[in-house]
């Protein structure tokens, strides 16, 4: 019997993480499937190969014509919905005061309009795609595929998930999407494609592709994460063992910070921690160094990582897998997940700044803090440091609303809410638990299973549909 082919999309990060794993391989070869992975062009030399499966480049060409006028303003709007959300307006205000030019404020403002109605966002939807030529995708054959999957509904900075989803309608090919992340469906805008079946996390996802995109119900059904469904699996190392070989002590209270791109919280940290050394607080810090490419390769490292580990009981973590060993200049397309995943299991309090790893470390059941503050620059770079209030923002909202995060708005609230959380930790622990239940669905690690069933599902009702026509 042949192999049925099945593409799975490797079109940005976030599917690289979530897809582009063996535990997907493995689970679709013991169904009998041939797993082929369409890899973005600049992608294709850069990506580690899996054993067990092919690898085949796609581009897609840039519409460079008269089309794109009415693509990009399309895309605009959809970026902009919905600018009747006060956090969302406020984001999208500050971007367009960047740029003064008369004609794109006007065109701005324009589509910040449009982006407070559902039907106008639709309308743009529906003439985007009938803008798209089919021959834009290059490199793919359709008859190599039998169905294909892709993470993302098309949303603006992901389009290449929409121009192949365009593609495989044209050669009627079967597909599923999925969300990739907890914020995939609030923070990105209005989705670019209707897809016929979407698999989400949990019942939050489910809501936010009925309510905030329309999607029908029908349509849409809940798996679970698949890199998080089996991420607390009982194959991780014991604490005396894994601690003590990172050269920290099992018996102290370990605490995890994972930082992200602005250097400053790093060193605030740092001297939080101190602090807490010099309040006897029998502690140790893990420093997670967030893999964004600016600051790892900014001049501020060396001086970060001299003065962690000019502390006692410190060990840093890279979540650039290349940083160590290998070409620093790298993108990193998959990020450092085994360390992280027993860093998780055994620390003891987890800090970040409105971070995905807040759902990471809900799912360990560990107490986490949000540093609700970026500390001044000295008075001759008194600019502000982020211009983004992130914590506005809808898919932050929503995970401060289960109320399993504290916020610490300074120094001094933070080295308290410390100390509060690790030697209380089950405070909040109902809230965090409610809010992986919601976020994140089945944690049962049976995922895989079921992406597997729905898109045996979905090729038994096509080949039903072709019959019948």
């Amino acid at each position: 019997m042949q192999k049925k082919q099945i593409g799975i999309g490797l079109l940005g990060k976030g599917s690289t993480n979530h897809l582009h794993r063996s535990e997907v391989v493995r689970a679709f070869q013991q169904k009998g499937f041939q797993v082929t992975y369409i890899v973005r062009e600049d992608y294709y030399n850069l990506l580690t190969r899996l054993t067990g499966c092919r690898y085949t480049s796609c581009r897609i060409r840039e519409e460079n014509g008269w089309r794109s006028i009415p693509i990009r303003f399309c895309q605009n709007v959809r970026f902009a919905y919905p600018s009747s959300d006060a956090g969302h307006r406020r984001f999208l205000l500050k971007r367009i005061m960047n740029n003064l030019r008369p004609w794109v404020l006007i065109r701005d403002f324009i589509c910040l309009a449009a982006a407070r109605f559902r039907v106008f966002v639709m309308f743009a939807t529906w003439l985007e795609k009938k803008l798209f030529l089919p021959d834009l995708v290059e490199g793919l054959d359709p008859c190599d595929y039998d169905i294909l999957i892709f993470l993302g509904i098309g949303t603006v900075d992901s389009e290449l998930e929409g121009a192949l989803t365009y593609w495989a309608e044209n050669y009627d090919i079967p597909k599923i999407h999925i969300v990739g992340n907890y914020d995939h469906l609030t923070s990105k805008g209005f989705r670019g494609i209707m897809p016929k079946r979407l698999l989400v996390w949990g019942p939050q996802m489910r809501e936010d592709a009925i309510s905030f995109h329309g999607i029908p119900a029908k349509r849409i059904s809940i798996i679970g994460s698949i890199r998080y469904n089996s991420l607390n699996r009982a194959d991780l190392p014991e604490r005396s063992v894994f601690l003590s070989r990172l050269g920290l002590d099992p018996a102290r209270k370990t605490i995890l910070f994972a930082g992200f791109v602005f250097v400053s919280q790093y060193f605030e940290m740092l001297k939080v921690y101190r602090r807490l050394l010099e309040n006897n607080i029998d502690c140790q810090l893990i420093l997670r160094l967030y893999p964004n490419k600016t600051l790892m390769n900014s001049v501020y490292i060396e001086a970060l990582t001299c003065f962690a580990k000019a502390l006692p009981h410190t060990y840093i973590s890279y979540a650039d897998p290349h940083f160590k060993k290998g070409d620093r200049n790298k993108e990193v397309l998959q990020v450092e997940e085994d360390e992280l995943r027993a860093v998780l299991c055994h620390c003891d309090v987890l800090i970040d700044y409105y971070s995905t790893i807040t759902l990471e470390g809900g799912i360990f059941d560990k107490p986490c803090l949000h540093m609700h503050y970026i500390p001044k620059t000295p008075g001759a770079f008194a600019r502000a440091a982020v211009s983004v209030n992130f914590w506005e923002l809808r898919h932050n909202q929503r995970i401060m609303s289960y109320g399993g995060v504290e916020v610490a708005n300074s120094r001094d609230e933070l080295i308290d809410l410390i100390q509060k959380n690790l030697f209380d930790p089950g405070r909040h622990a109902k809230a965090r638990k409610r809010m992986v239940q919601q976020e994140c669905g089945p944690m049962d690690g049976l995922a895989c299973e079921r992406l597997i069933k729905n898109c045996e599902s979905l090729l038994v009702t096509h080949s039903c549909s072709q019959i019948s026509q």
